[in-house]
């Protein structure tokens, strides 16, 4: 069945639909019209009464009355034939603007017409409810014919659409897929069990060009420095899905693999590299910021600690000795309050740098907050070293400092601690920062050591 033919069974049907609806509105109409005709008819004749009798206001009710049955006359009587309907239409107009003299000859000219128009509402009515049982009938037959017609055309005509559709969808959905390789700035290739590169993107072509063909070339080349992949790829445990990110010279890329061997249109393994390098820059950023001081770009008091914890683990497994010195500058709120925080912040820069310039491989330094300094000694021999490192510290800060126009000297006072074994990190804090209060009120530029490990010490000798 073509197009036409089934337009043409669905207009015909929406025909015999629409007509029927239309056949019982016109009787519902005047079944309505004729059940009103004969309510207003009763309450003329009630009207009737009370003006015979007197009362106030039945004129004007009258009137309003008289216009409503005079505008039910064409629609209550439509369904009755012309030759019943022009008398009884002349009755009920006489009765209603000439009624009777007398309250009996219009009471039973009433009733008269009541049981009238009375029998011109039920055969109304009758045929409403037969119009409504025909437009049923006629909705299910349409219905039943229109569903057994046009079902098996549409089925056929969906089925081969829908082959059509599905053709169709793949061929947009292979260019989609074509045109997102191309143009995607993420090198995609497709590597054979072999390890022979079968396919590589525009991307790809414009980062690498032909220099690359074998799988391992690939990895050394996304990867120098790191031979994780390529041993992966060797051993045949690449990780597929797994992200991994590689440095090649100046440039990390993220790469991922997938196994498609067992797929008949890619019959390889698919790598996808993408240049990651912003992200990376930022988190190696974000990881600087969050472990050095901002000001001096030394570590900071979270670095400190985390050192500082590591280093006492460390001395306690190997039963060595190690040492902290706290560092605080003398005469910094001076030059903060005459020359102003720019100038002090200035100085602290040129102090720890100094300090970073006469720091050993052994040693860990780190602002410790204001113009606080620390420094953490690993493997301590002795005493001595800790007393050397003290005097290093205080010769490298007590050297004036130019900054713009004024030259400035500040010296530093140091209280150092030592300690072997278990010590904790707080203790070994509190040890340092004991002998950094004695040290300072013994003047400017001086170190102490803390009394409890010098005792130790000569106790030990």
């Amino acid at each position: 069945m073509g197009p036409g033919t089934v337009t043409l069974v669905v207009l015909v049907a929406a025909w015999y639909v629409i007509t029927s609806v239309l056949a019982a509105s016109t009787e519902g109409r005047s079944a309505r019209a004729a059940a009103e005709l004969r309510s207003e008819l009763t309450r003329v004749a009630v009207i009737h009464e009370e003006t015979a009798l007197g009362l106030a206001g039945s004129a004007d009710r009258l009137v309003a009355s008289q216009q409503v049955l005079d505008g039910l006359l064409d629609d209550g009587l439509s369904s009755v034939p012309e030759a019943e309907a022009k008398p009884l239409r002349l009755d009920l107009i006489q009765f209603a603007f000439a009624p009777p003299s007398s309250t009996e000859a219009a009471s039973a000219l009433h009733r008269s017409l009541d049981d009238r128009v009375a029998a011109v509402s039920a055969a109304a009515s009758q045929r409403a409810d037969e119009a409504a049982d025909d437009l049923l009938r006629a909705t299910i037959v349409t219905a039943v014919v229109a569903l057994l017609i046009l079902l098996p055309a549409v089925y056929i005509q969906g089925w081969s659409g829908s082959r059509r559709g599905d053709a169709h969808a793949r061929v947009e959905m292979e260019h989609r897929h074509r045109a997102l390789v191309e143009h995607s700035p993420i090198q995609t290739y497709v590597v054979a069990d072999n390890g022979s590169i079968e396919f590589a993107s525009p991307a790809a072509m414009a980062t690498l060009g032909a220099r690359v063909r074998t799988m391992d070339e690939l990895l050394s080349h996304l990867s120098p420095n790191d031979e994780t992949l390529g041993a992966a790829w060797r051993a045949g445990s690449l990780g597929f899905g797994v992200p991994h990110v590689v440095q090649a010279e100046d440039t990390w890329y993220e790469v991922i693999t997938a196994d498609h061997r067992d797929d008949p249109a890619v019959s390889g393994i698919i790598i996808t590299a993408q240049d990651v390098t912003p992200r990376v820059e930022l988190e190696q950023l974000l990881r600087r910021q969050a472990a050095s001081d901002e000001l001096t770009g030394l570590a900071n008091r979270r670095s400190f600690d985390a050192a500082l914890a590591k280093a006492c683990s460390v001395a306690s497994r190997r039963r060595s000795l190690l040492g902290l010195l706290l560092i605080d500058l003398d005469g910094f709120k001076a030059v903060n309050d005459t020359l102003g925080h720019q100038v002090g912040d200035e100085l602290l820069m040129e102090v720890g740098d100094r300090l970073v310039d006469c720091t050993r491989s052994n040693e860990h330094l780190a602002r410790f907050g204001g113009d606080e300094f620390a420094l953490v000694v690993e493997n301590v021999v002795g005493r001595e070293e800790l007393e050397e490192a003290a005097d290093r510290l205080i010769d490298a800060i007590r050297v004036p400092v130019q900054i713009r126009d004024d030259l400035i000297a500040v010296e530093a006072s140091i209280g150092i601690a030592f300690g072997a074994g278990s010590i904790s990190p707080e203790r070994l804090v509190r040890r340092a920062d004991e002998a950094l209060y004695e040290a300072k009120r013994g003047g400017r530029g001086q170190w102490r050591l803390h009394g409890e490990e010098l005792r130790e010490d000569e106790n030990s000798t």
